[in-house]
């Protein structure tokens, strides 16, 4: 709804256009490039409202465009889009999965038994942290769902030092050793 100073006001957010002086947006902002409260350019955004037929943008970070069970910016690696209707139990920080594709293991049909598609199987991993906890954890899981299983990130860095022990351990033909200890603290760089 336009209010006589070109902004029309986005069903999301109606209060803008009473609380944001057009007249001091830089070039960068009215373009829609940067952030119209704060003119950053390197944040994740959303849309507020329209300018001048533009869509002006306002950075995920700042309160008002949170829900309000989050009482912290979300963590740089947050891909979620959090909403103030969601479930206690999936108000949840994700980043992006990362996948490695099983290429010497059967292939897992992810079709039906009439129409199959063949593809392989996927390990899957990514950072996961309720609102209410203080650190991550690391899930990893398959694409088959035969199995899911959260770890601390202590026990994902002692786990991946295993895994980069027994890689050098068939790579060099030695015997493998065990190089995290679990009262010995490795800082993966």
């Amino acid at each position: 709804m336009p209010n006589g100073t070109g902004v029309t006001a986005d069903a999301t957010n109606p209060v803008v256009s009473r609380t944001l002086n057009v007249a001091n947006l830089t070039p960068q902002q009215r373009s829609g490039l940067a952030c119209v409260l704060c003119g950053s350019s390197d944040q994740p955004m959303t849309a507020i409202a329209i300018l001048d037929g533009v869509q002006i943008f306002t950075c995920t970070t700042h309160p008002a465009n949170r829900p309000a069970w989050l009482t912290q910016p979300c963590p740089a690696w947050c891909v979620e889009k959090h909403h103030d209707s969601d479930d206690p139990e999936d108000r949840n920080h994700r980043s992006d999965t990362l996948i490695t594709p099983l290429l010497t293991m059967d292939f897992i049909n992810y079709g039906s038994p009439t129409e199959p598609q063949f593809g392989p199987l996927e390990l899957m991993c990514d950072l996961v942290r309720h609102h209410l906890e203080a650190e991550p954890r690391i899930n990893i899981g398959d694409t088959n769902d035969a199995f899911s299983s959260f770890l601390s990130l202590g026990e994902a860095e002692q786990f991946a030092w295993r895994l980069l022990a027994l890689v050098h351990a068939a790579r060099t033909s030695t015997i493998p050793t065990d190089p995290a200890p679990a009262d010995q603290g490795h800082e993966l760089a």
